[in-house]
């Protein structure tokens, strides 16, 4: 079952010539799903890259995957940056959204709703974190007038 399962984020080398999988490497042992980067770097060599983090405990007690914040991982040496959601509260997936002027691979932010299950509240609110300082204070809360169902997948699309 997915509560027994802990995604872990993995590289591949793939040799496109013989189809095969030359190397397979545990990036990072935390548990964590949906990665995201920015995309002026995908299918290109890149340092960075952000997923949403398992909330174990709450993915094994209600049987259900549960995310619990978001994480920057540094692909070269594994370590992590995380922005922990509040007791209580869980995510999905995360969107990176580029920074107008900052080609660095962190100049964004990561956008995203986040659901209470604290209690009898049923609150969603979308939130705005700053990927180059995942671990600071989000850029914004904004509270939505009705619930949110989580959502597996989702893409930033600039209007340019």
């Amino acid at each position: 079952a997915f509560v027994n399962h802990l995604p872990q984020l993995v590289e591949w080398a793939l040799d496109l010539e013989t189809r095969a999988c030359t190397s397979e490497r545990v990036v990072c042992e935390s548990p964590m799903e949906f990665p995201a980067m920015h995309p002026a770097f995908e299918g290109r060599p890149q340092r960075l890259a952000f997923a949403s983090t398992v909330a174990v405990e709450a993915q094994r007690s209600q049987g259900s995957p549960h995310f619990d914040g978001a994480v920057r991982v540094d692909l070269a040496t594994g370590s992590t940056i995380k922005h922990q959601l509040p007791s209580g509260m869980f995510c999905g997936e995360w969107s990176f959204v580029p920074r107008p002027g900052n080609p660095s691979e962190d100049g964004g932010w990561l956008v995203g709703f986040t659901h209470s299950e604290e209690g009898s509240s049923t609150k969603s609110e979308f939130w705005i974190l700053d990927a180059e300082h995942l671990d600071k204070a989000p850029v914004a809360r904004i509270r939505l007038p009705g619930r949110v169902p989580y959502g597996f997948h989702g893409l930033w699309a600039a209007d340019d």
